[in-house]
C-alpha cells in the first residue's frame, strides 16, 4: 500500500515538476550507515553508494538482485554496492543461516559469487545445499563447512541487524542511497532517479552551485 501511494505521489510530483520549474535545494534526508569492512563491490571512490539490507530467501529481495545488477552495469564507475544482513527468521527458517554462509564465503574472497548464486537459486538454502554449493563454487570446504558448523559468523549477522534496526530497517529489501532510505524491491526507474539527482548534486556542489 505504502509504494502504491508513493508511485501515485511521485507521478503528481513529477508533472508538477513539467508545469511549473522547480529548483529544490533543501538536502534530503540521510542516515548515515556504516560500509567499511562490509562486502561490497565498485570503487571506494564512487560518489554514490548503495547500502542494501537484504535476506537470501526474501522473494522481494530476490526481485531486487537483477535490478541492482541492472544499476552496477549502467553505473559502474559512479556507484558502490554495499550488502548488510537482515534475515528475517519469524517468516524465512533458512535465511540466518543463508547469511552466515555468504559471511563464510567472504572469509575466502568469494561472497559475491555465493551472493549472486544463492539470489539466483533461492529454493535450495538449507545447510546442505549451501554446502554443497560451497563445494560447486571450489571454495575451501573445509574450511568453509567449520565455519557455518561452529557459528562463527552468527555475532556478524546479529551486528548488522542491530544496526539495521537502528537505522530504520524493519523489511527486506531496504536500501540507503548515500543515506537516502528507499524500502522493498524498488524499480529500475526509481532507483536510477536517485542515482541522477545524487550526481547532479554532486556536480552542482563542485561547481559552486553554477
Amino acid at each position: 500500500m505504502d509504494q502504491a501511494r508513493k508511485r501515485y505521489r511521485d507521478a503528481m510530483v513529477n508533472m508538477l515538476k513539467k508545469q511549473f520549474p522547480v529548483k529544490i535545494l533543501l538536502d534530503p534526508v540521510r542516515t548515515e550507515i556504516v560500509t567499511a569492512g562490509y562486502p561490497s563491490q565498485g570503487p571506494d571512490t564512487a560518489p554514490v553508494t548503495i547500502v542494501e539490507f537484504s535476506d537470501f530467501q526474501c522473494p522481494f529481495c530476490g526481485g531486487l538482485f537483477p535490478t541492482l545488477k541492472a544499476i552496477e552495469k549502467s553505473y559502474p564507475d559512479k556507484v558502490r554496492l554495499v550488502y548488510r544482513q537482515f534475515p528475517l527468521t519469524n517468516i524465512h527458517p533458512f535465511a540466518q543461516k543463508a547469511a552466515e554462509a555468504s559471511l563464510c564465503a567472504n572469509d575466502q574472497k568469494r561472497f559475491w559469487e555465493f551472493h549472486d548464486s544463492m539470489f539466483s537459486d533461492q529454493m535450495h538454502l538449507t545447510v546442505d545445499d549451501l554446502k554443497k554449493r560451497a563445494a560447486d563454487l571450489k571454495l575451501n570446504t573445509a574450511e568453509f563447512n567449520s565455519c557455518l558448523d561452529t557459528g562463527a559468523k552468527l555475532n556478524s549477522v546479529k551486528k548488522d541487524i542491530e544496526e539495521g534496526t537502528k537505522a530504520g530497517v524493519n523489511s527486506t529489501p531496504s536500501m540507503f542511497i548515500n543515506g537516502r532510505f528507499l524500502s522493498g524491491s524498488q524499480p529500475y526507474a526509481d532507483i536510477r532517479e536517485i542515482i541522477e539527482d545524487e550526481l547532479q548534486r554532486q556536480s552542482s556542489a563542485n561547481t559552486g552551485g553554477k
